[in-house]
């Protein structure tokens, strides 16, 4: 756990800095010998999980977006809380180190103010340390339960927790999302009514 971060790394390499007040966590999980890649792979989706059901027990009404953002729906459409980013340690017996940034404390950038928002914002702010052990309360169960039975275990507590956003676009493809795929790619309809499966990428919202 740390304060303050002025050198951090989201998805796609975009660069990441936090102030003080907000929770920025990386927490080591190790998947079982011979734990198939799609599975491992799907991690982001359970640690959002939790993450999301964290911030709804201190009362804001946190939703997902696939693949790794957790946010709200204010009146004015999605805005971004934290997000989550994933990577594998590699070697014999690999470990995952899952990074999490949440913004807790009240105000973001100004030019964030578009796409992002704080619980803080919402709310009371919690202190970083209470939401997270309300967060390592919320995983640890979820990742017996992972370990067990795989995406199964968390696929239908994810797409209640879906934002409700009626187009997204991925990969040139814009339609509505659908949920989750078996394997934790994004089922999206086109315009045309097929089904595409997304498994990687940007995914934006599309007003």
């Amino acid at each position: 756990v740390t304060a303050e971060q002025t050198a951090g790394r989201g998805r796609l390499g975009r660069r990441w800095a936090s102030s003080r007040g907000n929770l920025m966590t990386s927490i080591i999980v190790r998947p079982p010998p011979g734990a198939p890649l799609a599975s491992v792979a799907a991690l982001p989706l359970v640690v959002g999980v939790a993450l999301a059901q964290a911030v709804r027990s201190v009362g804001v009404a946190a939703v997902l977006k696939w693949p790794n953002d957790v946010g709200v729906m204010t009146a004015a459409g999605w805005r971004k809380l934290g997000g989550i980013l994933a990577e594998s340690t590699g070697g014999d017996a690999p470990a995952i180190v899952i990074g999490i940034g949440l913004n807790l404390a009240p105000g973001v950038p100004a030019d964030l103010t578009d796409i992002a928002t704080s619980v803080g914002d919402l709310g009371v702010p919690p202190a970083p340390d209470h939401l997270l052990t309300r967060l390592l309360a919320a995983l640890e169960p979820r990742l017996d339960a992972f370990a067990r039975a795989g995406l199964a275990s968390i696929r239908a507590e994810w797409t209640a927790l879906m934002a409700p956003l009626p187009r997204l676009r991925a990969g040139g493809i814009e339609g509505t999302p659908l949920g989750l795929a078996d394997d934790g790619g994004l089922r999206l309809r086109s315009d045309a009514g097929d089904e595409h499966h997304v498994i990687a990428g940007d995914v934006e919202v599309v007003a």
